[in-house]
């Protein structure tokens, strides 16, 4: 358990600066490691991040000796989606099933999904958190996510009154992926961690002491993918 949740913690770390880093080299040989944001014929434009804010600058290119953008390179998105609909595999859609997602706000939103689980339907209701900025364009887009609903159903081959789902808190992170600026959708993928209580592991144990077998045991880590239907902006 201790080295699933470390490798939940681990991809947490490495999705959340996923963002494209660009570089800026200077003719001393400095490195500059930031966001441009914009290049005209004279200056470069950049964000960078400084004694930990972040702060909007500018080089002139006569002290550059090379840089590079990585959005030229790539149709990256322009716009964020108010409110999507996705349909995949995940514990935020149910397992197998739908969601949809709501963003009050570029880069909170808010989800329910319902699905089936083997055994009936399945649910999830939760927060995400996405990091997106109006004032740059964006092709990959981190997230963490947390949520209460369904984990785990316990399934017993011609035993259907043993069946039985667990509900409790589930934290994720991924990123969501979208090709083109002008497709209206965009995949997704992530990667969850339950915080199951002792009630299903106690049923699980339970069943086990009346010699019922069983051919899988819980997994720690589940992954999810879906796609979002977008079906509307923030400008």
């Amino acid at each position: 358990m201790r080295k699933s949740f470390s490798f939940f913690l681990f991809f947490v770390v490495a999705v959340l600066p996923i963002f494209a880093q660009d570089e800026i080299i200077r003719k001393s040989g400095e490195k500059i490691n930031c966001e441009i944001t914009r290049v005209d014929s004279a200056t470069i434009y950049f964000n960078v991040y400084r004694s930990g804010l972040l702060r909007s600058t500018f080089i002139s290119k006569q002290e550059v000796e090379s840089f590079s953008h990585h959005s030229v390179d790539y149709p990256w998105m322009n716009n964020s989606d108010i409110a999507a609909l996705g349909i995949g595999i995940g514990l935020d859609l149910g397992v197998l099933g739908a969601n949809l997602i709501i963003y009050p706000q570029r880069n909170i939103g808010v989800f329910g999904g319902f699905a089936y689980v083997l055994i009936g339907t399945g649910y999830n209701a939760g927060i995400k958190l996405r990091g997106i900025r109006k004032s740059t364009q964006n092709r990959v887009i981190p997230y963490a996510i947390g949520m209460y609903g369904f984990q785990t159903a316990v399934v017993i081959v011609n035993e259907a009154k043993l069946n039985r789902t667990f509900n409790g808190f589930t934290a994720g992170a991924g990123f969501d992926f979208r090709r083109r600026s002008k497709s209206l959708g965009y995949w997704s993928f992530s990667l969850f961690y339950p915080f199951r209580g002792d009630a299903a592991f106690n049923y699980i144990n339970d069943l086990k002491t009346k010699n019922i077998k069983f051919k899988n045991e819980l997994r720690p880590l589940s992954f999810g993918i879906s796609y979002k239907l977008i079906l509307n902006f923030w400008k």
